[in-house]
């Protein structure tokens, strides 16, 4: 299995691209880093996206997520720090960083950080500000179950197959009480408002127009914000947008690489 060891924990990775690479050629090739929400996985990225063509695509596990070692942190910025580390460990250039809500607050701090290792960063369901519901932050501390039954009603589109929602539940209910807690905790002191207007990279910004968790305000705020940065909006989705349409967003991030990436091709 692929892993990176980072100090004390081991970073599990799911690398899908082109086979059989030298360590030049991988270098030169763009790279796509995806990064899971709280309490997530890896899997939260389905197989659309973690094929994309003309990319090498990593899907991660943060600290104490999925199938990586170390304890969860308890701040975006030590998720950033950890992600920092990760992209050092890889032989590419640079490469373009995708978050879903969690993520995509990490990726907002690499971004005010480290701009020079991006081609570009793509923030879907999140915020500038993640303020966590204290139902939310209370109850995943005194009564987890039922918590994650409101949470997981919370996720999901209306319209969503009740197999995604059933599957979401038992993935949330598995996992460790205190990872979620954590998480959302981190989650709910981030707030970089101010710091918008130091952002430069090119920005793509999507959201589902029924997200309950970072409503479309958080994310028109970013567009809005960031310089050049672009709204893309998927109606009839909510949170989980990434699983709930799959299709519709690889299509928005392989636009978005052949905008900001020159070497990008297509179905290489």
């Amino acid at each position: 299995m692929p892993y990176i060891k980072l100090e004390e924990q081991a970073i599990y990775y799911a690398r899908q691209g082109p086979k059989d690479m030298n360590r030049r050629r991988l270098g030169s090739m763009p790279a796509v880093i995806l990064i899971h929400a709280a309490g997530g996985s890896h899997l939260d990225w389905p197989p659309q996206l973690r094929q994309i063509s003309g990319t090498m695509v990593y899907a991660i596990d943060l600290p104490g997520h999925g199938r990586s070692t170390g304890e969860c942190r308890s701040s975006i910025e030590g998720y950033a720090s950890d992600l920092f580390a990760f992209i050092k460990s890889l032989s590419h250039e640079k490469v373009v960083l995708v978050g879903h809500s969690m993520g995509g607050a990490i990726v907002q701090s690499i971004a005010l950080q480290y701009p020079a290792l991006l081609y570009g960063q793509i923030l879907i369901s999140t915020g500038a500000r993640l303020r966590v519901r204290e139902e939310f932050r209370a109850g995943l501390a005194t009564d987890f179950a039922s918590t994650i039954d409101l949470l997981t009603r919370c996720l999901w589109a209306e319209e969503t197959p009740e197999a995604l929602k059933t599957f979401s539940h038992q993935t949330l209910l598995a996992q460790n009480p205190e990872v979620i807690q954590r998480d959302y905790e981190a989650c709910n002191r981030f707030n970089i408002m101010e710091r918008l207007v130091e952002m430069t990279l090119p920005t793509l910004v999507i959201c589902g127009t029924q997200d309950q968790m970072t409503p479309l305000k958080y994310n028109r705020y970013l567009s809005q914000n960031i310089a050049g940065a672009r709204l893309e909006t998927i109606e009839g989705a909510g949170h989980m947008v990434t699983l709930e349409r799959p299709l519709t967003v690889s299509k928005l991030i392989q636009t978005f690489l052949r905008e900001i990436i020159p070497e990008y091709t297509e179905g290489e």
